[in-house]
């Protein structure tokens, strides 16, 4: 399959100073990303948070000068060039569109929404405002990323013709924690079946019919989901994940010539094994990287900033509402309803 590139609109702004950042959200993967940010020649001078306490906490366990009790209020208030959010999946859409409204070039953390109506609307809001939008799905921007697409351009497996792809990360059921909780945005499709997805989209492209079945727990959301689909070109993808299993985060990519293992984790992929169907013995291409593999998503956002761009061509809007959408059937086709949508 040939992938277009897309077209990448350019802002009115510029940046050419050090890029300043606040951050939404005070857990794991905000305290991750002050360090990416950092060892990347960013400055992060504001978090904020729904408590004053939480926020300042972390301000001072990270060395960040402003804290605010309010999302809104850091999104107005706080001298920035660019927002991080890591808040709940429920919250995103409001999170960055506040940080739209007031110039704020934004990084969000997928889902970037929680349907695909909402990633549209979202999209032109940044588009209309001349503001830097992207979605935080770090895979696409890693090393392993351009190795996997020059096997494909040179047919080490000929044309791909299936993709299984699956990521199972067991978190135990509580009625307290947001993966499993519907009002959040909990459910194992939006937290960890947007990477098979997002695979699958960029190798294979939209599927034409796609079929889903999944396990809902008592409060309505997925534990675990699969999902069959055939692309153009009679390719065809198995793609599941779990919260309830502690099964393989491995990918594979076959044609008539052999297969592409991506090993576990896929997703930040350390070593490509490439497999002859026959005549050829396997070899393996080291995708390591030093680092956290955020730094790769900070240098392109910074990168996208400095050069006046709307969109990064590495995840660009239309990639994240095309999964959007069909991110959105299949929560359709399993039963899941969040609360508001």
């Amino acid at each position: 399959m040939t992938r277009s590139k897309p077209k990448i609109i350019v802002s009115r702004h510029s940046r050419q100073d050090a890029i300043t950042w606040g951050i939404l959200g005070t857990g794991n993967m905000a305290s991750r990303m002050v360090s990416c940010i950092r060892a990347m020649g960013g400055e992060v001078l504001a978090v904020g948070s729904r408590s004053i306490d939480s926020a300042r906490h972390f301000a001072d366990r990270h060395g960040i000068e402003h804290a605010f009790d309010d999302y809104d209020a850091l999104a107005e208030g706080a001298e920035v060039d660019a927002v991080y959010i890591a808040t709940t999946n429920d919250q995103h859409f409001a999170n960055a569109m506040q940080c739209i409204r007031h110039g704020r070039a934004v990084l969000c953390e997928k889902p970037l929404t929680i349907n695909a109506q909402q990633t549209r609307e979202l999209v032109d809001a940044a588009r209309s405002a001349g503001v830097l939008l992207v979605e935080a799905m770090w895979m696409r921007f890693q090393p392993f990323v351009p190795v996997l697409d020059q096997l494909i351009e040179e047919d080490a497996v000929g044309s791909v013709s299936f993709l299984g792809a699956h990521f199972s990360y067991p978190i135990e059921a509580s009625t307290e924690s947001r993966w499993y909780n519907p009002v959040l945005g909990g459910g194992s499709l939006l937290d960890l079946g947007v990477y098979p997805l997002t695979l699958a989209h960029y190798l294979l492209g939209e599927p034409e019919t796609s079929l889903a079945t999944a396990t809902l727990t008592p409060a309505g959301v997925d534990s675990q989901c699969v999902v069959s689909s055939k692309h153009a070109g009679d390719a065809v993808s198995t793609l599941s994940c779990s919260f309830i299993s502690a099964g393989s985060a491995e990918a594979v990519i076959a044609g008539i010539r052999g297969r592409i293992r991506l090993l576990t984790p896929f997703y930040h992929c350390p070593e490509i094994v490439v497999e002859p169907h026959a005549g050829s013995t396997a070899r393996s291409i080291n995708t390591e990287y030093p680092g956290d593999g955020l730094e790769c998503e900070i240098a392109e956002f910074h990168r996208c900033l400095r050069n006046s761009l709307l969109e990064s061509p590495l995840m660009p809007h239309a990639d994240s509402i095309a999964i959007a959408f069909w991110r959105m059937s299949i929560l359709e086709q399993v039963g899941v309803c969040y609360p508001g949508t």
